[in-house]
């Protein structure tokens, strides 16, 4: 594992008004001078990764850690956020446009002339038109979006309006907002419709850890919801677990197939052909990456109700520390070879 790349990529997931747990976690791992080189970012996770990936490529990261506290502590109410749009409310496209969550962003992200050339931000968007792919080379249409931003984009006022767009527009949630125009893919919206913890998206990058923060418990058997906010709530954290859930078993898999192809040329005392076997079982040059979940251990209040209440988010911050510190001290992940306390196994996942 010594030569496997040793660079840090974070994932927010949405969460609603659960953001703040994200941020309560990220001020424990920001103190740890983790080399973070990748961002990503979906629903109101897009706008903690917008936020910290601007003090990440000013070089302090732990101020940036601070102000989405402090953010979320004073500025994430209903209040602040909800700018009421009579177009979307007459048409039914949504109760607010996005000036709210764009005004946010302009007094907390501010242009870094200078920035670092090593790290790179990507906020997931559903592009409602749709956008061409395809599959097994036959052209089809998708509706993930990707928006990739880089130093250069943070470097000027202007530059930084087309990342706030992109944001916006990811943390669009159906009902609320009204869809936003991203330059490229047209209208868009919540980006957790499509992919609310955009893991797939760093397995393939040149990162030997990825930490992942889910506002939301592994296991989890909750009561049914007994009223529409509460089934609101449910159906926002099933749009968490389960993309995620199927995204960590496919990496598991890998991983394992990886493992044991390993363990096959060692025991044959000839790596020269473990490349032929990776390229023969469609594995090419995927290596294993380790995940560090960042998760509650039970599950949160409903994601909306922080929006109302100050001392909800307060609350949710603090979960999002604990979380935070347990997660690194029972992975291990700061010291893998530590031995001095007994904790649970690294996970792993195949990336290339």
């Amino acid at each position: 594992m010594s030569s496997e790349p040793s660079n840090v990529a974070i994932t927010f997931s949405g969460a609603v008004a659960n953001g703040a747990f994200e941020a309560g976690a990220l001020a424990v791992l920001s103190e740890e001078d983790l080399p973070i080189t990748r961002v990503l970012g979906t629903s109101s996770g897009a706008l903690n990764a917008t936020l910290f990936a601007r003090y990440l490529l000013a070089g302090d990261p732990r101020a940036g850690a601070k102000e989405l506290v402090a953010l979320w502590r004073t500025e994430a109410s209903i209040w602040h956020v909800i700018r009421p749009s009579w177009r979307g409310i007459r048409t039914f496209t949504g109760l607010s446009g996005q000036g709210g969550i764009v005004e946010i962003l302009r007094r907390h992200v501010a242009p870094v002339p200078e920035a670092r050339a090593d790290v790179d931000l990507f906020l997931v968007v559903t592009a409602l038109d749709g956008r061409l792919g395809d599959i097994g080379g036959s052209a089809a249409t998708t509706h993930e979006g990707v928006c990739h931003f880089r130093g250069d984009d943070f470097a000027t006022p202007e530059r930084l309006e087309r990342v706030f767009q992109a944001a916006a527009a990811s943390a669009a949630f159906p009902g609320v907002f009204a869809p936003a125009n991203v330059p490229g893919l047209g209208p868009c919206s919540d980006g957790g419709i499509v992919n609310n913890t955009p893991l797939a998206h760093v397995l393939d990058a040149d990162v030997g850890r990825v930490v992942v923060l889910v506002p939301s418990p592994r296991v989890s058997h909750d009561q049914p919801p007994r009223n529409p906010g509460a089934l609101l709530g449910r159906i926002a954290d099933v749009i968490v677990q389960e993309r995620l859930y199927r995204d960590l078993r496919a990496a598991e898999k890998v991983n394992a197939r990886i493992a044991a192809l390993d363990d096959l040329a060692v025991k044959g005392n000839d790596r020269s052909l473990l490349y032929d076997a990776r390229i023969a079982a469609g594995l090419g040059g995927k290596r294993r990456v380790r995940i560090l979940e960042v998760r509650p251990d039970r599950a949160l209040p409903n994601p909306f109700s922080g929006f109302f209440s100050r001392k909800s988010r307060e609350d949710l911050l603090e979960r999002g520390r604990e979380a935070a510190q347990r997660a690194l001290r029972l992975d291990g992940w700061l010291d893998p070879a530590a031995t001095s306390a007994p904790r649970a196994p690294a996970r792993l996942a195949g990336a290339s």
